[in-house]
């Protein structure tokens, strides 16, 4: 009969170390996710600046366009007879095309400073995303070697058990390996996995001790892409 060690060895020294890193991991992540929630925060802040500047920009427009009307139709009904009230007209509107240019040009520099907010973020939910990555390793291993500790000798001898019903009901010929044995003796748990599994992001980060970390309005691309977001802070600077 081939051994097949379904165990662990001692890992106590090794799990204290692996804690410690947890923990620190942690925090890193904890901090690294408070800046990437700020930075968040300030790119929507910059989105709702820069809609409310359009909507403004607008407003003046849709003004100076009616003025205009306005004073175009007075004028002939005056004849080219520049009145005062007609003046007034013709100079509010001048007023507000001035301030519908000024409201583009604030518009533009604010697009500028988003994007270089939104390069920010990405590049902070990247730092956050990769020690979230680093956590989820080491609580994995931790909770495997747990794990095997916990169950290796039940294990071990259902496996010992299977694997002689398996031989003994069988042929010499048509007994299995070793490997085609083990693969059938986890197919007997994939069912039990599958039920019980849970991929959501809320268990995920209670499993690991870590809250949340919301990136709607990362650019995915942007956050996985240091290259991508080099170019586009050169591109910025030269602007």
């Amino acid at each position: 009969m081939t051994s097949v060690s379904l165990g662990s060895g001692d890992t106590s020294g090794s799990q204290g170390c692996n804690e410690s890193k947890v923990g620190i991991c942690r925090s890193d992540f904890e901090s690294s996710a408070e800046e990437t929630r700020r930075a968040i925060h300030r790119v929507n802040t910059s989105l709702e600046r820069i809609s409310s500047l359009k909507a403004r920009e607008g407003s003046a427009i849709a003004e100076a366009d009616r003025l205009r009307m306005q004073w175009s139709k007075l004028l002939r009904e005056t004849d080219g007879v520049l009145t005062k009230e007609l003046q007034d007209l013709r100079s509010a509107e001048r007023e507000a095309r001035s301030l519908a240019e000024e409201l583009a040009l604030i518009g533009l520099e604010a697009q500028k400073s988003m994007e270089e907010l939104r390069i920010d973020a990405a590049t902070s939910a990247s730092k956050s995303a990769a020690l979230r990555r680093v956590v989820l390793s080491l609580v994995t291993d931790r909770v495997l070697d747990d794990l095997s500790k916990k169950l290796a000798p039940d294990l071990q001898r259902a496996y010992s058990l299977f694997r002689r019903r398996e031989i003994e009901s069988r042929t010499r010929r048509d007994r299995p390996d070793d490997s085609a044995l083990l693969v059938a003796f986890a197919a007997r748990f994939t069912a039990q996995l599958r039920q019980y599994s849970s991929d959501s992001d809320k268990d995920l980060n209670a499993a690991m001790g870590l809250s949340e970390l919301d990136l709607t309005g990362i650019d995915p691309d942007l956050m996985n892409s240091p290259a991508r977001r080099s170019l586009l802070s050169r591109q910025a600077a030269c602007q």
